[in-house]
């Protein structure tokens, strides 16, 4: 038989305690990145926003508009604050004024995306020079020898 002592017992349960602990915050903190919406201040509400009803985001000098489907929001906060706080795979920043969903891209040209909402609605979006490769990556294209 194996014997315990009480420190060895309480030693262990702390260490369990920790760890338990620990897989919880790991575990809050990607789903809290992996959500499938954001809630939006507005008017001393917030609002439940759909990720994929955001088609971009726009700098606006100290406020952030967020452009859905439905509405436009404005929140008082700039670009970087507001990219710091939102992060998901179908949203990458263009330039310096612009976060786009790439799931409404519908066209590349040399100098700015075309975003088309549900209901046809063209937004051009222009990217910086810098950005080109980090854009061409995150969509998938098929590539072609000239």
């Amino acid at each position: 038989m194996n014997y315990r002592t009480t420190a060895d017992l309480a030693f262990i349960e702390e260490e369990f305690e920790l760890l338990e602990s620990a897989i919880q915050e790991v575990n809050s903190s990607s789903t809290r990145t992996h959500k499938d919406y954001i809630f939006i201040p507005d008017n001393y509400e917030y609002f439940k926003v759909q990720l994929n009803d955001i088609l971009f985001i726009e700098a606006d000098g100290s406020y952030v508009k967020v452009c859905t489907r439905n509405k436009s929001y404005q929140i008082s906060t700039n670009l970087k604050s507001f990219s710091q706080q939102f992060r998901h795979p179908d949203f990458i920043r263009v330039s310096r004024k612009h976060i786009i969903n790439i799931r409404f891209t519908e066209r590349i040209n040399g100098v700015y995306l075309v975003l088309r909402d549900c209901s046809g609605t063209e937004y051009k979006i222009a990217f910086s020079k810098r950005k080109r490769q980090e854009i061409l990556g995150a969509l998938p294209i098929i590539k072609i020898r000239h």
